[in-house]
């Protein structure tokens, strides 16, 4: 018992002659500490925000799209030689989808008409 209190007092002393030392020190962890709760809480927030984006979705949803998902190295020449999805190829999956409740067509080039409901849409 005797030893841990001289450890503990011998602690203090150095604690006290290197008083900028240890103000520092506890910034240091104090900073270290907050910015690992941060980064932790953030991560949270993102992935509780995409599961609920995908669940919104719902379990039978699928994508057909020209671009491959995600990042990293790819022949890009093999993806510009696809077909553009046009309108017609949606009504044809609506069409012929029999198990799909709903079809939808998502397009990536500005300038153009889209007509939906009766109602036309220019410069899109």
């Amino acid at each position: 018992m005797q030893a841990l209190s001289d450890t503990f007092l011998a602690a203090l002393r150095t604690l006290g002659a290197n008083r900028l030392r240890s103000v520092l020190t506890l910034f240091g962890i104090i900073i270290g500490i907050v910015a690992v709760v941060a980064m932790s809480a953030v991560m949270a927030g993102m992935r509780d925000g995409m599961i609920k984006g995908l669940e919104q979705l719902g379990t039978g949803v699928f994508q057909v799209q020209k671009w491959p998902v995600g990042f990293g190295p790819r022949n890009q020449a093999k993806f510009e030689r696809r077909k553009n999805f046009k309108l017609s190829d949606v009504f044809l999956l609506q069409q012929h989808c029999q198990t799909c409740q709903r079809v939808g067509g998502e397009a990536w080039e500005f300038g153009q008409s889209v007509t939906a409901g009766g109602k036309t849409r220019h410069n899109l």
